[in-house]
């Protein structure tokens, strides 16, 4: 096993002895000079596994559901609804290690309070080109690097690029900046109320920037880690699907797996749907409509990728965008249909999902089952 070509002294000492007493050598692949070997079998197939539904796992659900619900959350269930299951009804999460290499979420954040600083002076007013400078996003950008503690948590290397790669990014982001721009909010928390039948839930998340320009106000999230992909450029006018997403009910073909291909995120859609609802924006909405809103990409030259979304043509209104989150909200997570491992997921970094051992099978479906062994969704 370890390849080793020659016999120890103890085998040598005990293929003599034998020689000895028979009085001839003894030849390979005679008794008992035999090679050793090892039967091989190829790996067990994959096979689809079911999650035994149980009177337990409703209660986890309807607790979760009674919560607020972010749209990172349904962005979760959305990409694997597996690795949904794991985190959020089994409460399983990775260890809690301290990173030896680099820290993408603390460099994520102390971007975010950056920007926060830098654009608090200028809250309510009107931003022009040039306002601020690159030389005071860089000052800033050193002083929440040394608060965070990451200039002794990253190896050298790290910090190095960093301390190199920061500034000249927020410097691209200024290059992208429209002449002129209205800043109304900074990472402002934002809600909002959904309705099925007589259940109430809520939408909460934070929006990192609310501007009011020519078109309207548009929102921004800051994205420092991977590009963000648009949505298919069919999906705001695939009305078959978002027909489908309206009129599901039990028994009806699941419209999420189309919605997952045709839509890699619901953060965008699900802020503008807040922002419109919450009541802390009425005034705004009375003076501007919802216009969009944007992916701002600080790792990849600081444009502004929008969402392409045309409220009025495509949904007759920001309240149409309702079917996009009830779609997750009750076709998935509340009557927890089939629990479709679509592909292991990775972090911005490329590693594989952090929930990969938790799953039975590499590929197929994760269903569930009733007590008597049937799959829900046979029953829905």
């Amino acid at each position: 096993m370890d390849a080793k070509k020659q016999r120890s002294r103890f085998v040598e000492e005990a293929i003599w002895k034998v020689e000895q007493r028979e009085g001839r050598r003894l030849r390979s692949g005679e008794g008992p000079l035999k090679a050793a070997s090892f039967p091989l079998s190829a790996p067990p197939a994959a096979q689809d596994s079911s999650i035994l539904r149980t009177p337990d796992i409703d209660r986890r659900m309807d607790a979760l559901l009674d919560k607020p619900l972010s749209p990172s959350r349904l962005d979760e269930y959305l990409s694997c609804p597996a690795r949904f299951f794991h985190r959020h009804v089994c409460s399983l999460y990775e260890l809690d290690e301290v990173p030896e290499g680099d820290d993408y979420p603390a460099v994520g954040t102390m971007l975010h309070k950056v920007l926060q600083r830098a654009f608090e002076p200028y809250l309510g007013q009107f931003l022009r080109a040039g306002d601020l400078s690159a030389e005071r996003l860089a000052a800033l950008f050193r002083e929440e690097l040394e608060k965070s503690g990451l200039c002794d948590s990253l190896p050298a290397q790290s910090r190095f690029m960093l301390e190199a790669a920061g500034p000249h990014r927020l410097t691209e982001f200024l290059e992208h900046q429209p002449e002129l721009t209205e800043v109304l909010q900074l990472e402002n928390d934002t809600s909002a109320e959904l309705f099925l039948g007589d259940r109430r839930f809520v939408l909460a998340g934070q929006i990192d920037r609310l501007d009011r320009r020519e078109e309207g106000l548009v929102i921004l999230d800051y994205k420092s880690g991977r590009a963000s992909k648009s949505p298919r450029r069919e999906f705001w006018h695939d009305e078959d699907l978002w027909q489908a997403m309206r009129d599901w009910a039990p028994g009806m073909p699941d419209p999420l797996p189309d919605l997952a291909d045709s839509l890699p995120s619901l953060q965008l859609p699900c802020y503008l749907y807040m922002c419109g609802h919450d009541a802390k924006n009425a005034s705004l909405l009375r003076l501007s409509p919802l216009a969009d809103a944007a992916w701002v990409q600080l790792a990849d030259g600081g444009e502004e990728i929008p969402e392409a979304l045309d409220l009025e043509a495509v949904t007759g209104g920001q309240t149409q965008l309702q079917p996009l989150p009830m779609a997750v909200i009750d076709g998935g997570i509340q009557r927890y249909r089939l629990l479709i491992r679509r592909k292991p997921t990775g972090d911005q970094t490329g590693a594989q999902c952090v929930m990969l051992g938790a799953c039975k099978v590499q590929k197929g479906v994760i269903g569930i089952k009733q007590g008597n062994g049937i799959r829900h969704n046979d029953l829905l």
